[in-house]
Formats: C-alpha cells, sequence, structure tokens
C-alpha cells in the first residue's frame, strides 16, 4: 500500500513539472506578443495622427468651399438683386416675390455679421436698397390690396333681424345653411367656418402673406394704414347702408286715445270726446316697431367680421402680436362705433311722450341681449376682461358718469368702454324718459279746456293702456341691473316700495295721474260735486282694472296693496261727493232750532188730530227752511240727473250714498213739520214726500236724461 501511495506522489510530482513547464512556455510567448504590440504602436501613431490632420484639413477645405459658394450666391443676389426684383412681379406670383425679398434679407443679414470681408459694406447697401425697393413695392401691393372690401358686404351688412342671431339653434341653423371653405388658421374656429363664405379668403391670404414679410423686416407701418382703410370702409358701407335703407319718419300704427285697453273683463270705458286733443294724437310704439333698431344689430355684425379680418390677416397670418392686432382693430372701429351709437341716440331723442320710453327700453333689451357679444368682439386690451369684471366696471361707472357727458378720460376710452358707456347712456335715457312721461301725465292737469269731461278723462285710458299694454311687456328690461341704478328708478323704489321695479314704476305712475284727476278736478271744474264724480269715474275705472291685473301684478306689487289702493280712496272720494253735493240742503233740514220753533206754536185740533199752529215768527222761520232744502235740491236734482257715470256699480253705488245721506234726515224733517200748520198750502212747500225723494234720487246719472 505504501508503494501504491508512493507511486501516486511521483505521477503526481511529474504531472506538476509538465504543467510549470507549460506555464513558463505560455508566459514567454505572452511576452513576446507584448513586444510585438508595442513595436507595432510606435509604428501605427505617427499614421493615426497623419490622417486626423489630414482629414481636419479636409473639413476645413470642406466648409471654405462652402462659405465661398454662400458668399459667391449672395455676391451674386447683390449684383443681381435690382434686375430680379424688376423681373419679378408681385402681383403675378406674389409667392416668389416674397421669397426672392427672403433672400435679400439673409444676403443683407450675411454681409452685415461678415463685415470684415472686403466690400461687404458695398454689398450690403446694395442688398438694403434692393429690400427698401421690394418693400415699398410690398406696401403699394399691401395698399392696393387691402383697398379691396375683404367680405361681401351685400351679405354681410344686411338690415335685417336676421344678422345677429341670439338662440343656438339659429345659429346652428346659420352653420348649415353657410357652408364653405374655412380661413386657413392654427386651428379650425367654429365663427371663422360661419364667416367664410361672407369673408374672401384670398384677399385676406394675400394681405396676410404680405403683412408677414412686413413684420420679418420690421416695417409696421402697414398696420396703420390697415387701420384707417378698414376705418374708412366700415364707416362709408354702414352710412351707405343707413342712408340707403331707412326711413326717418317710421310708423307704428295709431292710437288715437279710444282704443280699448288691454284688460278687456269688462266694456270699454266711455270717454268724452271733448278731452281728446286731435292736434295731439300720438302713434303708440309697439316693441321692436323701430327700424333703427337694427342699427344695433348691424354694429354687433360689422365688429364680428372685422375681428374676424384683422385676427387673420395680422395675427395668424401676419404674425403680428395680440395686443398689437387687438389694439389696431379697436382703433378702427372707433369710428363706425361712434356713429351707430349717435344713430341711436338721435333716433331715441326724436322721440316724444310715451314712445320715447318705449323706443328707449327696447334699444335697452336689444343691446342687453347683445351685450355677451359685443363683449366677446370688444375684448379688454389691457387684460381686465371677463363677465364678472365688466358687471363691476358698469356699477362704479354707473355712479361716475353724469348724464351730461361731461366725464370724459384722458385717454380714448377702449371698444370695450364704449359699448359699457353705450350701455349707461341708454339706461339713462330710460331715466329720463320715464321722468319725461310722468310730467307728461302731469301736464295734463295744466290744460285749459272749453269743456272738461264727465266721465273717463282720455289721460286714465292712455296711462292705463301703457301701464299694462306697453310698460309691462318690458318688465325683463326694467327688472336688470342695468337700470336699477338710474336716479329715477332709485327714487321711484324709495318713494313707492314694491317688489320690483316695475311694481314700484306702476305705483308712481298711477300716483302722478292720481294727482292730475285731482287738479282737473279742483282747478278746471267749477262744481265741487261734478269734481268729485269726475275723480269717481276715473277712480272707479284704475280700480277695476287694478283688480282685473291683480293675478299679473301678483309677483310685482303686493296683493294687499293692489285691492286696497284704489278702493280706500273710492270711499274717501265717495263721503267727499256727499258732503259737496247736500252739505246746505242738510243744513237746511237742521233740527237745531226746533225747540224754539214749537215755544212759538201752540197745540190745536184738525180733524181729531192733534197738531201745532205757528205764529208768524214760526211760519217765515219754517218756510224759509223748506225754502232752501227746496231750492238746494231742485239745483242738484236739474244738474245730476243728467251727469254722466258710465260703470253701472258706481252709479247705483253714488245713488245709495245720496239716499242714506239725505233720507233719514229728510224723513224727520217731513214728519215733524207735517205736524205744524204754518201755511194754508202745505204742499207748496213740502213738496217731496220721501218717497219721491227717493224715486227722485234714483233718477240721478240716468242716460236718457241726457
Amino acid at each position: 500500500t505504501m508503494d501504491r501511495e508512493l507511486a501516486k506522489v511521483a505521477r503526481i510530482r511529474v504531472a506538476m513539472k509538465s504543467s510549470q513547464d507549460i506555464s513558463e512556455e505560455m508566459i514567454s510567448i505572452l511576452q513576446s506578443f507584448e513586444d510585438k504590440l508595442e513595436s507595432l504602436e510606435k509604428t501605427i501613431l505617427p499614421v493615426h495622427k497623419a490622417t486626423r490632420n489630414l482629414m481636419t484639413k479636409q473639413s476645413n477645405l470642406e466648409d471654405t468651399i462652402s462659405q465661398v459658394d454662400i458668399l459667391i450666391q449672395h455676391q451674386q443676389l447683390a449684383f443681381q438683386a435690382k434686375s430680379l426684383l424688376s423681373i419679378s412681379s408681385i402681383e403675378i406670383d406674389l409667392t416668389e416675390f416674397l421669397r426672392l425679398l427672403d433672400r435679400i434679407r439673409l444676403a443683407m443679414s450675411y454681409f452685415h455679421e461678415k463685415s470684415n470681408l472686403k466690400e461687404s459694406t458695398a454689398r450690403y447697401r446694395e442688398l438694403r436698397a434692393a429690400l427698401a425697393t421690394g418693400l415699398i413695392q410690398c406696401e403699394q401691393e399691401f395698399i392696393k390690396v387691402m383697398a379691396k372690401a375683404p367680405y361681401n358686404t351685400t351679405r354681410a351688412i344686411v338690415p335685417s333681424e336676421e344678422i345677429a342671431k341670439d338662440s343656438e339653434s339659429s345659429k346652428a341653423e346659420d352653420k348649415s345653411t353657410m357652408m364653405g371653405s374655412e380661413i386657413s388658421g392654427d386651428e379650425e374656429n367654429p365663427e371663422d367656418q360661419e364667416l367664410a363664405p361672407i369673408i374672401d379668403i384670398q384677399i385676406i391670404a394675400r394681405l396676410g402673406a404680405i403683412a408677414a414679410c412686413l413684420v420679418r423686416n420690421k416695417k409696421m407701418g402697414f398696420i396703420e394704414l390697415f387701420e384707417k382703410e378698414r376705418s374708412r370702409q366700415c364707416l362709408e358701407v354702414l352710412m351707405r347702408t343707413c342712408e340707403r335703407t331707412f326711413d326717418s319718419n317710421g310708423s307704428y300704427g295709431s292710437l288715437d286715445g279710444k282704443e280699448d285697453i288691454l284688460l278687456t273683463s269688462s266694456r270699454p270705458p266711455v270717454i268724452d270726446e271733448s278731452a281728446i286733443d286731435l292736434k295731439t294724437k300720438t302713434t303708440r310704439y309697439m316693441s321692436g316697431q323701430h327700424q333703427s333698431l337694427v342699427y344695433i344689430r348691424m354694429l354687433l355684425q360689422v365688429l364680428k367680421l372685422e375681428e374676424s379680418v384683422f385676427r387673420e390677416t395680422l395675427q395668424r397670418q401676419g404674425g403680428v402680436s395680440s395686443q398689437e392686432y387687438l389694439e389696431a382693430y379697436q382703433k378702427a372701429m372707433e369710428a363706425s362705433t361712434d356713429f351707430i351709437i349717435k344713430k341711436v341716440f338721435k333716433a331715441i331723442l326724436n322721440e316724444s311722450g310715451q314712445n320715447k320710453l318705449l323706443v328707449s327700453l327696447d334699444f335697452l333689451g336689444t343691446l342687453q341681449t347683445l351685450i355677451p357679444q359685443f363683449l366677446e368682439v370688444a375684448p379688454d386690451v389691457d387684460g381686465n376682461g371677463g363677465e364678472g369684471g365688466d358687471k363691476k366696471h358698469f356699477r362704479d361707472r354707473m355712479g361716475s358718469i353724469k348724464r351730461d357727458g361731461d366725464a370724459r378720460r384722458k385717454k380714448t376710452p377702449s371698444l370695450r368702454e364704449k359699448i359699457l358707456q353705450f350701455r349707461l347712456k341708454i339706461c339713462e335715457l330710460c331715466g329720463l324718459a320715464l321722468a319725461e312721461y310722468e310730467q307728461s301725465i302731469r301736464k295734463h292737469g295744466r290744460i285749459k279746456r272749453k269743456k272738461m269731461p264727465q266721465a273717463v278723462h282720455v289721460v286714465t285710458v292712455e296711462t292705463i293702456n301703457f301701464l299694462f299694454r306697453s310698460l309691462y311687456s318690458y318688465k325683463s328690461t326694467l327688472e336688470s341691473r342695468d337700470i336699477e341704478r338710474v336716479s329715477e328708478i332709485s327714487d321711484a323704489r324709495h318713494n313707492f316700495p314694491a317688489i320690483t321695479i316695475t311694481g314700484s314704476l306702476i305705483l308712481w305712475l298711477l300716483d302722478s295721474l292720481e294727482l292730475t284727476l285731482k287738479e282737473l278736478a279742483t282747478k278746471q271744474i267749477q262744481n265741487a260735486s261734478l269734481g268729485w264724480v269726475f275723480i269717481l269715474n276715473n277712480l272707479q275705472l284704475l280700480d277695476k282694472r287694478m283688480r282685473d291685473a291683480s293675478r299679473l301684478l301678483s309677483m310685482d306689487i303686493h296683493p294687499a296693496d293692489v285691492k286696497k289702493r284704489f278702493g280706500e280712496k273710492i270711499k274717501e272720494a265717495l263721503h267727499s261727493y256727499t258732503n259737496a253735493s247736500w252739505t246746505k240742503a242738510v243744513e237746511a233740514m237742521s233740527m237745531e232750532n226746533w225747540p224754539l220753533i214749537q215755544s212759538h206754536c201752540h197745540p190745536i185740533q184738525i180733524q181729531g188730530k192733534k197738531k201745532m199752529e205757528a205764529d208768524s215768527w214760526a211760519k217765515k222761520a219754517i218756510k224759509h227752511k223748506w225754502k232752501e232744502f227746496n231750492h238746494h235740491f231742485a239745483k242738484q236734482y236739474e244738474r245730476q240727473k243728467t251727469w254722466l257715470i258710465p260703470d253701472s256699480q258706481l252709479r247705483a253705488r253714488l245713488r245709495n250714498a245720496n239716499i242714506d245721506s239725505l233720507l233719514p234726515k229728510y224723513r224727520d224733517f217731513y214728519q215733524k213739520y207735517q205736524q205744524v200748520k204754518f201755511t194754508r198750502n202745505a204742499g207748496k212747500h213740502m213738496k217731496l214726500q220721501p218717497e219721491v225723494l227717493v224715486k227722485m234720487l234714483g233718477e240721478f246719472f240716468e242716460e236718457a236724461n241726457r
């Protein structure tokens, strides 16, 4: 076993010796390979450096050749610029002409940067002169092209309610009927699609391309030229359209003062013809009838079109900043906006009476409907836009701008401010017109007439018609914030509290009507009783109409006020009427001196009945009493039996009031002196038995007696 182990060890030693020999041989080979690599490296490095230097020289040579080529191109362009410009026609091939200008501009920039090159200054000047010549041609072409209308004015500015539809359905309908290629731009714009058939895309594209070239060459004077030309064209088109289309003397349909009122639950009131002045008959304005209402819509349509033209020409295609294009657009629209505003004010101020107020409200309502669209095309250049900001701006200015127009800002108001001031001014005109109408009601009380009516005065019917047929139809306009701070409106709200502004205005005008009726009754009707009959006739009509309209007015005036307003006043007027009619007759029937008269009488028997016989003094006193009563009653009877009270309820009420005022006292008076013998013929003095008196009082106000 030991021998075998020793044999194994011997074999291992031999193997290890063999491995060591192999390792040493490998090390020798590697060392030899390393020596050869070092030798090769020493040989290759110079070649590599030489190759790299050669490549650098080749690159430099290529760059030099390229720069020489660029120099040659720019040099040739500098020599040929004027001739190329003379050959190229901006009218025939605008794109090629503008490319040539861009090449000239690049060449000019090249020589400006390479100022160290020989004759670079000369080439720069040649190119600059050529570029200036080309830009002059661009400006001339821009002026020539912009003189053409960028849109079809026949289709764009139409004096019709169709040119500025408000509802979403009408907008969708427009888009479906106005299909066409859209204006080229970065994004698809629905408004552009709508205006595409109207706007001439070729003109806009040509103007935009020239504008972009001028902007690249920092020639910004074209913006002012474009602004002035668009201002001139728009104003000219608007003036021509207004002159051609509208007649300053519009008609609304006649109103002669006798038309039935809106609430027809009872028969029309009887109006005395003498109360109607034929020379002052007015035409009643109906909502939407004024021809000049279309002015506002025309202005909106022009602003929409021009904003699209300016945006597409200057900003999208011309590369002008948003600030610059908006400023140019708003300046261009100043003249047209001022023109339309003046036309609207003139149209309103040409009206008079109630029509002035209704026309003002109609214009205000139209503007309120369109104001969001106006503000969209009249953005705030200073960046203070937004609907909330506009309302705050309007509220702030409402308290600061005076009606006489003295509040002028140092700088010219922006287009947005003009629109807001326009709205404010119409609000103020509504307030003025309302005050004028209120004064026109009061004026009726100062107009002297040869014959005053007994029944309903025309001013009552006209006022009722105005309140419930005309003014009430503008409730939505009156309830807007635009008008609530107008001084006349705020005063009415304070003095005549109601649920709504409309309710306060109705109460205010009715109060003025009542004052007018009282003034007419006291100053122009000599007979006090007739004056109160006149007031009662008018109050009865007002009371009926207010009650008929109670459901209509329930959201504007407190129901209790509607029911009680004229009911209590009718009671007061009824009491005043009976006092004026029968005070003297009642005084004649006074029983205060009855004890004294009794003391001058002595008892007697006549046909078995106990009576009293008066002495001479008592006879005279009793006869005087009956004479006074008979005189006053006969006078009232002859007068009042012919007086006119059209309303059957009021007629019955007055008759009952007369009976209640006279009959109890007369019956007592008659019975007392029926027991006294003061004359041989008592029937000569005691003419009327109580039953006859009641019958005669029942004949008052009969139509058959007239």
